[in-house]
């Protein structure tokens, strides 16, 4: 780049002011308030983070609120600012500067390019750094220090550089991990929210429910159902008030809600228009968010960070896993690449999401009873083991093409087991039904399975 470092953080600035709560998502996963040289960038940076963590809008207003309700708290970042005798005269200053660099972004039409002016400026910040350390070493060594002492502190300081530059997360004491799970449990005593329901009973009662910061994977082969039970989920999830999301890269939205109001072109429009009217008015201010098209995984994962920041999402769906467009030819490692970041990404949120998945059906094509295993997922060898949950949807009975069995095959937190659905032709509606036993009880354990 031909500018200055200056610039890059003041455009930077200006962009997260100008374009919100997205925009600093994308931000704050490349870079924090350390990477900027300029501490009155360094410290509105921190702000817009903040404002994005109490969900709360990220623009200059709000940053001009947060700053004049937070001049106690601010009082140690203010020492940043030499030229400047006290909090309160910081804070003035702070505020124009807030202004000028959302006018200036906004009017001189800069490029908004946020991704690679985040990029640059971690880079910069990691080789002013990296020198640093190295010019450290070398200076000790001519002062006399034990070469073995000099080479163990520099290689400690550039691991730790590295760490950052690879966005490595931080460690957890011992003594905070307990402190968090007593908390969890104290919670669930006290009856708050920890699990959310699928809707489906006897599934609650197996899996216990969708726990926060899992990733549970639906599998089935094509036009078997699993996008119907996922989508059933993520309604049941939003008619408790729990805000859920749906990924949707096969259906369009307005087809997901034909679906909920169980109608098909087969049916005479003013029947399709009236059941269609009656549902909106019944469920149509639930909480469900739906994004439909096609996507990659970069626009995936900031779909999945807005709908966090703006929508504070409890439940997240992504339908489905062979749909995703990828970059390079190597399927398979692409694929397993992004199962983990979506792993990652639901501990990071500490939010249940769903994944469904495609199974072979040339494998199953030679069984007898066409039953799934995990060996069967298409693309994929890391899924089974990725996932928290993985169950299975299938027709077990040849002569009721309505009767389907859903099983947990793995789990790491839960029983296995299996419940029974019908899927209503008309409607299109999934509902809990007895169990059959046609003599398939392989996964009948209600044992824990631990991988």
């Amino acid at each position: 780049m031909n500018i200055s470092i200056q610039d890059i953080e003041d455009r930077i600035i200006g962009h997260l002011l100008c374009d919100g709560k997205k925009a600093t998502l994308e931000a704050c996963s490349l870079i924090d308030e350390t990477d900027f040289s300029d501490p009155a960038c360094s410290i509105l940076f921190g702000v817009c983070v903040a404002l994005v963590s109490q969900h709360k809008s990220v623009d200059v207003l709000s940053v001009h609120q947060f700053l004049q309700n937070n001049v106690e708290k601010l009082g140690t970042h203010f020492q940043k600012l030499s030229s400047f005798t006290d909090a309160k005269t910081a804070i003035n200053n702070l505020i124009l500067r807030a202004t000028d660099l959302a006018t200036m972004y906004a009017t001189r039409g800069y490029s908004n390019d946020l991704l690679t002016n985040c990029k640059y400026l971690r880079q910069e910040t990691e080789r002013k750094k990296a020198q640093e350390i190295i010019l450290s070493a070398g200076t000790k060594l001519n002062d006399g220090i034990e070469v073995e002492t000099v080479i163990e502190e520099a290689a400690r300081e550039l691991i730790t550089l590295s760490a950052k530059s690879q966005n490595i997360k931080s460690y957890t004491h011992l003594e905070d991990a307990f402190d968090e799970a007593i908390k969890e449990t104290e919670d669930e005593i006290a009856g708050k929210v920890v699990r959310l329901s699928t809707g489906f009973h006897d599934l609650d009662r197996i899996i216990y429910g969708l726990e926060k910061g899992r990733l549970y994977c639906i599998a089935a082969e094509e036009k078997i159902g699993k996008s119907l039970l996922s989508y059933q989920i993520g309604l049941n999830s939003a008619s408790k008030g729990n805000p859920s999301a749906i990924i949707s890269m096969e259906m369009k939205a307005s087809e997901i809600a034909k679906r909920f109001a169980g109608v098909n072109s087969g049916q005479e429009a003013l029947h399709r228009l009236n059941a269609l009217k009656k549902l909106k008015a019944e469920i149509g201010k639930y909480p469900l968010f739906i994004r439909d098209g096609s996507a990659n995984q970069g626009k995936v994962f900031i779909t999945i960070h807005k709908l966090y920041a703006e929508k504070q999402v409890e439940l997240l769906i992504v339908d489905y896993l062979q749909l995703i467009e990828l970059q390079g030819k190597d399927r398979v490692n692409e694929v397993n690449d992004f199962v983990g970041k979506l792993k990652g990404l639901a501990m990071d949120l500490n939010i249940p999401i769903v994944l469904i998945s495609a199974v072979l059906n040339k494998q199953l094509s030679h069984r007898n009873d066409r039953k799934p295993t995990p060996a069967d997922l298409r693309d994929t060898g890391r899924l089974a083991n990725d996932a928290d949950c993985l169950m299975f949807l299938w027709k077990p009975d040849e002569q009721d093409e309505n009767y389907l069995e859903l099983f947990v095959a793995r789990s790491r937190y839960s029983k296995l087991g299996r419940i029974g659905l019908f899927l209503d032709p008309e409607t299109l509606k999934l509902s809990q039904t007895e169990l059959r036993d046609l003599g398939s009880s392989s996964y009948q354990s209600t044992e824990f399975k631990r991988f």
